[in-house]
């Protein structure tokens, strides 16, 4: 999902991307193969034209890459214009994509001028030199040979300090203050000192050896074909509908196009209406061989059982002048129930080396949640919780309260350090009104052991492939070794040396290459294969999580803040080798990301906690222990023993609504009530004063 920041006084918008169908380039769709290929081909030679060795010395502008690619695009003939027209656009962005990232590495390199470098150990020290001699000098952007004192430094920062004046003032980005005057030097229009001077032109030069052209060359995957993929968003000059006067109204022609189309298929998934064929629905018929336009009006004939709505829509072909090419769009019915409220936007096709997939874009508002209504936020009385374990077991809790949630009081709690949390759950318990109305718990200790299986393969695969590597690279340097070249020299493969030492060598290492692409496939398989079990075991969860918040009615999602981190190794946060990769493998922050889009979509409210002795608290019986867990189990001296990921969800759910704890019976302190309706009392350790005191002042 993305979102949509076009215009600041607009509603923000969410923006989702469907797949509307899959089809073999056979049959009608065949000529797409020859758009695949004309497409890469014009972007790569406009690419070319366009593209600038050096943008400090010579800028350039989106405006002029645009007038020159229209003047180049007048001249070519043979494939029609309107797709390199829509190609010129996606390389001007990736040229620009490109400049934008030098730039930022030349304003980077200028603000920390005076970086070191890390020590190398001695046993790297030759591999360094040889791949990045920069990392074996004192300083990152100082070239060899030059001693700079801090007054050099002083000299740099000031041009910083200057850019973030400017920047402050509102007189432009500081970014490009920097480049400016790293321009002036780059061109030798102005000089702030040798050093000054010398420090600049490296940052220059480290930058350019990073900068690199957008490549649109062919790329042979492992079956040794073609594996790239054209992305080409259709618009109204190669989309064929009828009735274009009416379809097309206003400035927005390609939106109007593909509402047309979209909104019509998903009417019809979602009703289950059918045409004549009960497998598929067609918004239109072809009217003959020379009549590339559909017509509406079909008649639909209600169907009790509900299809996958179906519509064809006819785009231009590649070479002007011939019949366009017809590509069907499908909709599911679930994509239908999931996107009935959302408007669409756009349609695009991702043509590959044998398929051609439809892929779909709508969007919606974003909900404000702090004007959902004319007096701010809407109350919260019923949550969803969610505690999220090392081990991918999530438990989720649904909470009742009979009073709504303070806003004030959520806001602070949600900005709590380790200390202020743990004097919060310390001090307070649940309130009396709290009913808990579901819990459920899901293991996720089979999805953590097929990561493992693939971790464990990919390691074996490494360790051949570096094997194979180093096998190749020895052959290599041997043979530009005895033919007088430079060690990294390219070796090609007809180009065989006469010595037939050399040649044995030659052809061991061609024998070797096919071995190592072939590693190198399953390496990448293993890992595809990872990705898709995370999205797979993620999507589950979230789709669970949204479908107790629809059963149940919540008006939001509790869910603590997972952005910890297992701490640098050898430090004391350094939980091992082994946490470390099952935290990696919990990507917790793919899950909490997808969620929370998808929440997002839906319009449910979603507040975070801290995560901070979440599973050290017993909330129902005001019960704070560290120690009270131990492994799964949570130990209450009141309540008995539980699951401690079922017990955290019920803390992080009652979070904003905790209140001072019930004094025991035999105190003879005395406190109001709190506002949350629940008598309560602190102890004498409260009264004099402890840590706790902050927040019966700040909350009551």
């Amino acid at each position: 999902m993305t979102r949509d920041h076009s215009r600041t006084d607009q509603p923000k918008r969410e923006i989702r991307m469907i797949a509307c169908g899959e089809e073999r380039l056979i049959g009608d769709l065949a000529p797409l193969s020859d758009l695949r290929t004309r497409w890469f081909d014009g972007k790569r030679a406009m690419a070319d034209l366009l593209w600038v060795e050096d943008p400090l010395i010579e800028p350039t502008t989106k405006k002029a890459m645009a007038a020159a690619s229209a003047e180049w695009q007048i001249a070519q003939s043979g494939f029609n214009k309107i797709y390199l027209q829509i190609a010129g656009r996606q390389v001007i962005d990736n040229i620009a994509a490109c400049h934008v990232a030098f730039f930022r590495r030349l304003a980077g390199g200028l603000r920390f001028c005076d970086a070191k470098n890390a020590p190398v150990k001695d046993k790297w020290r030759a591999f360094v030199a040889a791949r990045c001699p920069e990392r074996l000098r004192p300083w990152r952007w100082v070239p060899e040979g030059v001693e700079p004192i801090e007054a050099d430094f002083d000299v740099l920062r000031k041009i910083v300090e200057k850019a973030d004046q400017r920047e402050a003032g509102g007189k432009g980005e500081a970014a490009d203050g920097i480049v400016a005057a790293m321009r002036k030097v780059a061109t030798g229009a102005t000089s702030f000192g040798a050093v000054p001077d010398a420090i600049i032109r490296e940052i220059h030069r480290m930058a350019l050896a990073r900068l690199g052209k957008p490549d649109y060359a062919a790329v042979v995957g492992a079956k040794g074909v073609d594996d790239r993929i054209a992305q080409i968003h259709l618009d109204f000059r190669v989309i064929a509908l009828p009735a274009p006067a009416k379809i097309i109204g206003g400035p927005k022609k390609t939106q109007g196009l593909v509402r047309e189309v979209l909104d019509g298929l998903m009417a019809t998934a979602g009703a289950g209406r059918t045409h004549a064929d009960p497998k598929v629905v067609y918004l239109g018929e072809p009217q003959g061989r020379n009549q590339s336009r559909r017509t509406h009006g079909v008649p639909y004939v209600p169907n009790a059982g509900r299809i996958d709505a179906k519509a064809v829509i006819d785009v231009s072909h590649p070479i002007p002048r011939q019949p366009a090419i017809p590509i069907p769009v499908r909709i599911t019915p679930g994509v239908a129930d999931r996107f009935q409220e959302a408007e669409a936007r756009c349609l695009t096709l991702e043509i590959g080396p044998e398929t051609v997939k439809i892929l779909a874009a709508f969007a919606k508002e974003t909900v404000d949640f702090q004007k959902a209504t004319p007096e701010g936020p809407a109350p919260i009385r019923r949550v969803l919780a969610r505690d999220y374990g090392l081990t991918n077991t999530v438990s989720l809790a649904v909470l009742e309260f009979a009073e709504a949630m303070d806003e004030e009081t959520a806001k602070t709690a949600m900005a709590f350090d380790k200390t202020e949390a743990k004097g919060w759950l310390s001090t307070r318990q649940a309130p009396a009104g709290m009913k808990i109305l579901h819990q459920e718990h899901i293991d996720g200790r089979a999805f953590v052991a097929a990561m493992e299986g693939h971790e464990k393969d990919i390691a074996e695969l490494s360790s051949h492939i570096d094997g194979v590597f180093a096998k190749m690279h020895a052959i290599k340097v041997c043979i530009n070794r005895a033919l007088h070249r430079p060690d990294e020299a390219f070796l090609g493969e007809k180009a065989v040396p006469e010595d037939a030492f050399l040649i044995h060598l030659h052809e061991k290492f061609f024998r070797l290459l096919p071995e190592a692409r072939r590693l190198v496939a399953q390496r990448k398989a293993h890992r595809a294969a990872m990705a898709g079990l995370k999205r797979s075991w993620f999507g589950h969860l979230s789709n669970l999580e949204l479908a107790l918040v629809r059963k149940f009615s919540c008006d939001a999602v509790v869910r603590e803040d997972l952005s910890y981190t297992t701490g640098a190794k050898g430090s004391k946060e350094w939980l091992g080798k082994a946490m470390a990769k099952k935290i990696n493998w919990t990507a917790r922050g793919f899950y909490a990301r997808s969620a929370s889009e998808k929440l997002a979509w839906h319009g449910v409210r979603e507040l975070v906690v801290p995560s901070f002795y979440t599973s050290s608290a017993c909330v129902k019986d005001g019960v704070f222990s560290p120690k009270s867990r131990k492994g799964e189990v949570f130990s209450c001296p009141v309540c008995g023993k539980s699951h401690a990921d079922e017990n955290a969800a019920i803390t992080i759910g009652a979070y904003f609504w905790l209140c001072l704890k019930t004094p025991e019976p035999s105190s003879s302190l005395e406190s109001p009530c709190d506002k949350r309706g629940r008598g309560n009392a602190v102890s004498s350790q409260e009264e004099g004063g402890s840590a706790d005191a902050p927040y019966e002042a700040m909350f009551g």
